[in-house]
């Protein structure tokens, strides 16, 4: 007969507690001893934006990485499971369409918002619409990336602007990004097929695991699951009542590097491939790398499903409701 103990004796509290410490303690002793070699990557990108140019004018980024461990992280969203052919056909209709796909919010809530066929050029979120003042606030969902402050100066600061998104017209985005008579019938549009989610974040809270897995995690499932499940089987028989959604494709993390994200005990990293098993990770270098492609504005990525993640400025939040 099997003694079942309903309570923790002292001794039991002092071997969990001493197991605890000593898994800290190892993985603090053993992490690599040589630093890792630094990776300098000195990238000039000409912000020349649709609208104009910038108030201050040519704006080089000089950016100084320190890689540790490299991975790629990206997420998109969509209406409904998407297979090979469909992400192949997608693509293809978009470069050759004679109109280009408007845009248009799944779901949205103050710092997530849900969207089908947003553009990003030179690292401008565009959404395209004959009816921008049907789309919320641009406050509610995006803001300029930095560190978070407490004091005025910093909310101010972080308030998006014309450069952070932007709206254009379907004439507007095909004078600028449609097929000319030198492209052979093809759009200046890179479509990237799949479900994608964008943190917007920079690294000041991500390497926290409460921050990243309780606060970012949880609430894109819980956005996600809410916005894009099926409707409820009217079968009582059935094993499953809601259809599951579409799978995240891939998560970037727009404004981090590998070792902005990941926590040194690696519980971060071991969620995040646990949870999402065939995601593919994109990092700021990777952001870089597409904002680079259309650093001129003539062209365009095309997210055919996108979920944007950010920190909304408290007075944008007081203003809700």
């Amino acid at each position: 007969m099997m003694i079942v103990r309903h309570s923790l004796t002292r001794r039991d509290a002092v071997l969990v507690l001493l197991g605890a410490s000593c898994m800290h303690i190892f993985t603090f002793l053993f992490r690599s001893q040589l630093a890792p070699p630094e990776i300098l990557i000195d990238t000039g990108v000409v912000r020349d934006h649709l609208l104009d140019v910038p108030p201050v004018g040519v704006h080089v980024t000089h950016i100084r990485t320190k890689t540790i461990v490299h991975a790629t992280t990206v997420i998109a969203t969509a209406h409904s499971q998407p297979t090979a052919d469909t992400h192949v056909a997608e693509a293809e209709v978009v470069d050759v369409a004679r109109d280009i796909p408007e845009t248009t919010i799944v779901a949205h809530a103050p710092g997530w918002t849900l969207f089908e066929n947003l553009y990003m050029y030179n690292d401008t979120l565009v959404f395209v619409s004959d009816t921008p003042s049907d789309f919320p606030d641009m406050r509610l969902m995006t803001s300029t990336p930095m560190t978070a402050e407490n004091n005025p100066e910093n909310i101010a600061a972080r308030e998006p602007t014309r450069y952070s998104m932007t709206s254009l017209t379907p004439t507007e985005a095909r004078r600028r990004w449609g097929a000319g008579p030198s492209e052979g019938g093809e759009n200046r549009i890179f479509s990237v097929t799949g479900n994608t989610i964008l943190v917007n974040e920079p690294s000041q809270f991500l390497r926290h695991y409460y921050h990243l897995v309780a606060e970012l995690l949880f609430g894109v499932q819980a956005f996600w699951h809410g916005a894009l499940s099926g409707a409820l089987d009217s079968d009582p028989a059935s094993a499953t009542h809601r259809a599951p959604p579409p799978p995240i494709d891939r998560i970037i993390f727009a404004r981090s590097d590998a070792d902005g994200w990941r926590d040194d005990p690696g519980f971060n990293a071991y969620v995040v491939r646990a949870a999402f098993p065939d995601v593919t990770i994109e990092e700021e270098e990777d952001w870089i790398d597409r904002v680079i492609v259309t650093s001129d504005g003539d062209r365009a990525w095309h997210f055919r499903g996108f979920c944007s993640r950010t920190e909304v400025p408290r007075s944008a939040v007081r203003s809700v409701g």
